[in-house]
């Protein structure tokens, strides 16, 4: 990237130029990859087709590699010394944010405590914030402290399904919608046990 950097700004077409920003773009925002590790051949070549790239749905492959990135992670957080997130990590930061409160206002600021939509830039600051008092946080957590069970783009708390989020790939998953029914009852999850109403959910 040093390289191609120090060297863009004498490249003939701008239409170049500007690849090489989707390039870097899509290498460090969107795919989140460790800068020593190859981008994907898939993304080079659709950066070549400027059209394309600009319509391409960058959100859900930022979520999917997140999401791949954070079931990888999962599995090394036994011992952890050190762990890596791929994808847009800031996105779930945020969540954890606007999710539980208290991490909010340890971790950054937020600029409009009415705002619902675009969540994300609705923060500045983003704090490193050490395992331990993560850890202070969830003791401290009492009766009176807010923890919300769902975010949606009209209010937490409301779980609403929109067309606007579908995938094309997406199924039915009964598990999901039985949570989403309990979060809209009010259900308190504090005496939750996952793992047997999970069976009975689904009819396992």
């Amino acid at each position: 990237m040093k390289t191609h950097l120090e060297a863009a700004p004498s490249w003939g077409k701008q239409e170049d130029r500007i690849r090489f920003v989707y390039v870097c773009a899509i290498a460090g925002l969107v795919v989140a990859k460790d800068e020593k590790k190859a981008i994907p051949h898939l993304y080079i070549k659709l950066v070549m087709d400027l059209e394309k790239v600009r319509t391409y749905p960058w959100g859900l492959v930022a979520f999917d590699h997140l999401v791949s990135s954070i079931v990888e992670a999962r599995k090394k957080l036994k011992n952890p010394i050190s762990y890596i997130l791929n994808g847009f990590s800031y996105a779930l930061q945020v969540w954890v944010m606007e999710a539980i409160p208290l991490i909010g206002q340890l971790m950054g600021e937020k600029i409009d405590t009415e705002i619902t939509v675009s969540r994300i830039s609705n923060w500045k600051g983003a704090a490193k914030v050490s395992y331990d008092e993560l850890l202070l946080v969830e003791k401290s957590i009492g009766n009176k402290d807010v923890v919300y069970p769902c975010i949606s783009s009209t209010g937490n708390f409301d779980v609403l399904e929109s067309i606007e989020y579908l995938r094309g790939d997406e199924i039915k998953d009964c598990e999901v919608e039985k949570l989403e029914a309990l979060i809209r009852s009010g259900y308190d999850f504090g005496d939750h046990i996952w793992e047997s109403v999970r069976r009975i959910w689904c009819g396992r």
